[in-house]
């Protein structure tokens, strides 16, 4: 019987959120992550309460690790890349915002965009009530990027975004 693979999603290439680079050593947290009890994780993935109701923080590793069991994945590479673009679709969404304020403002450079904080605050929301769970779901799982660009403009294309930004 031929092992049939599991579909990874493409990475999704993001202008303004940027990961660290490698070699960059990220500051120690103090938090010990509550599955494995690694000390001073460097990348909070989630967290959890316990019967108790104490809340307790888990790495990006057991996060992943948890999605693959939460959701059936056989691997970790395809959960990786699947929770990965819960995180990623909204930021796109987030970096569509900024693209069209900065222009609307003429702001050339993202270096120069002051109010990017708040913008990505009021966006989260904004992408919130613009789309269902069932929504997201269906824009994280596409694979192509252009797509679930089109997709994410159209919708802000219903948006009063000159009122929207007054508020920024």
């Amino acid at each position: 019987m031929k092992r049939q693979r599991e579909k990874v999603l493409s990475k999704i290439e993001l202008a303004y959120y940027k990961r660290p680079k490698k070699g960059d050593e990220p500051a120690k947290s103090g938090i010990t992550c509550g599955w494995c009890f690694e000390p001073d994780i460097t990348s909070v993935g989630g967290g959890y309460k316990d019967e108790k109701g104490r809340m307790f923080h888990i790495c990006e590793q057991c996060a992943v690790y948890r999605y693959k069991e939460d959701y059936g994945y056989k691997t970790l590479t395809a959960a990786r890349a699947r929770r990965r673009r819960i995180f990623d679709v909204a930021y796109l969404f987030n970096e569509l915002l900024i693209d069209i304020y900065m222009n609307l403002h003429d702001i050339p450079d993202f270096k120069y965009f002051s109010d990017a904080d708040d913008l990505f605050i009021k966006g989260s929301e904004l992408y919130n009530i613009l789309f269902s769970k069932q929504d997201k779901i269906e824009l994280e799982e596409t694979q192509d990027q252009d797509t679930i660009e089109r997709q994410l403009q159209n919708r802000l294309s219903s948006v009063n975004l000159s009122k929207f930004f007054s508020r920024i």
